[in-house]
């Protein structure tokens, strides 16, 4: 599954997910990208970035705030220039933020702030590397098992998500036959990453009894569970790949 020669981009690729992720592309030979939100993530980036030469291979740590409708852009401008190339190979759309509010307790502010990250960000960077896309390409977003479940507390989440899944679907049909792209997603469930820590402890005692029933394993997933199968997505092995939600959740939520 050499990805030698490509270029990528992952969003929120700092920690969690995202690190793990754009680790993998780089042992297989990519240039990464990633992106962060705020300055107290820029030792984990640059720390990540430090682990690329032994894998023969270079990366940039670029910070962003996807609440700037510029963002997208510069992002993708920064990714070229500092990575001294004229096109992108692969963008992983994986920046996200999972507040958790009972209804009664959602603020238009929240509602906004989850749907900009989680769902809008996601258009519109996949919007920003069109113009720079090789044929082949490979655009993949991660979704949550969320998309298709119903736990409480995580209304606007799983709708965020929802639209990731609906935005995969309608891009590989229209993107594919334009650029000559697969789109695809992957759907995690339960993954120890600093997201899933940080969430309500009633939130967490929760979820463990769901994981020990995951058929897969029962266990929490680790983030390079979902690296290797987005490393897949990534690769021409998965040339016949398009317009699916990869299920990524050990079993969780068949579908």
């Amino acid at each position: 599954m050499s990805l030698s020669g490509k270029v990528a981009i992952v969003t929120g690729g700092a920690r969690g997910i995202g690190a793990a992720i754009a680790l993998k592309l780089a042992q297989e030979g990519s240039k990464v990208a990633i992106t962060y939100a705020t300055e107290s993530s820029a030792p984990k980036a640059n720390a990540l970035l430090s682990k690329f030469p032994a894998f023969g291979t270079t990366g940039v740590a670029i910070q962003a705030d996807f609440s700037d409708d510029d963002a997208p852009k510069k992002i993708v401008s920064r990714a070229l220039a500092d990575l001294g190339v004229k096109k992108i190979d692969i963008l992983v759309n994986n920046a996200g933020v999972a507040d958790v509010h009972p209804i009664e307790e959602v603020t238009p502010e929240i509602f906004d702030n989850v749907f900009r990250i989680n769902t809008r960000a996601v258009f519109f960077m996949t919007q920003a590397v069109l113009p720079y896309i090789s044929k082949g390409g490979r655009i993949i977003h991660v979704s949550s098992t969320n998309a298709r479940t119903a736990m409480a507390g995580t209304s606007v989440y799983s709708a965020s998500k929802v639209g990731v899944e609906a935005f995969t679907r309608v891009m590989a049909a229209e993107l594919g036959p334009k650029y000559g792209v697969n789109v695809t997603a992957v759907n995690p469930g339960p993954v120890a990453t600093d997201m899933y820590n940080s969430a309500p402890n009633e939130l967490r005692d929760f979820m463990s009894d769901i994981v020990k029933n995951i058929p897969a394993g029962g266990r929490m997933a680790e983030p390079e569970d979902i690296a290797d199968i987005v490393g897949f997505l990534a690769s021409d092995a998965s040339r016949w790949v398009s317009g699916n939600v990869v299920t990524a959740n050990g079993g969780l939520v068949m579908m």
